[in-house]
């Protein structure tokens, strides 16, 4: 869900994380909004055990993959069955990651300059469009590097505190 909201800010979005998580609802919504039932994979993993079978469906976190990628290749590949090669496991670029996560930091500060500056599909209508906002969002990334990781923790903790809170109870 945290991932979701970064993946919004940086395609233009500018509401900050509470008013995205918690969309107004309408009796006939024209937009559609964040909602907290995409995120219901528990009851997708059920119908999946009901139609194959407990011992044909195997779920993982995502946590597990980034803590551990080689017991999670191992585990799958346990799970189907097969023997696993050890050369084949060692040549996998299971430390590399290609897509880090901006920190919590580049994403409010992008976030405030979508808010403001930036016109795209999720926020077509900025308080005072500016058609350097790429620039400066540019410059809020480079600014992200010299801030200090105890802040990018804190604030990082914080999102995902917040996401915690919104979907308490629910999965």
């Amino acid at each position: 869900i945290a991932s979701t909201y970064k993946q919004y800010v940086k395609a233009g979005g500018g509401l900050k994380l509470r008013t995205f998580l918690e969309p107004p609802t309408y009796a006939r919504p024209r937009i559609p909004h964040f909602d907290l039932r995409h995120f219901e994979y528990d009851r997708l993993f059920d119908h999946y055990v009901k139609l194959f079978g407990p011992d044909r469906v195997l779920a993982l976190p995502y946590e597990r993959l980034a803590a551990d990628p080689k017991g999670f290749v191992e585990q799958i590949v346990q799970f189907a069955g097969v023997a696993p090669e050890p050369a084949a496991l060692e040549a996998l670029p299971l430390g590399q990651r290609r897509n880090a996560s901006p920190s919590a930091f580049a994403v409010h500060g992008g976030r405030l300059v979508n808010r403001w500056f930036l016109a795209s599909d999720v926020n077509p209508a900025p308080i005072a469009p500016w058609r350097g906002a790429k620039g400066l969002q540019s410059l809020v990334a480079t600014a992200d590097r010299f801030v200090p990781e105890r802040t990018k923790n804190a604030m990082e903790a914080s999102l995902r505190q917040a996401v915690a809170e919104v979907a308490r109870g629910r999965y």
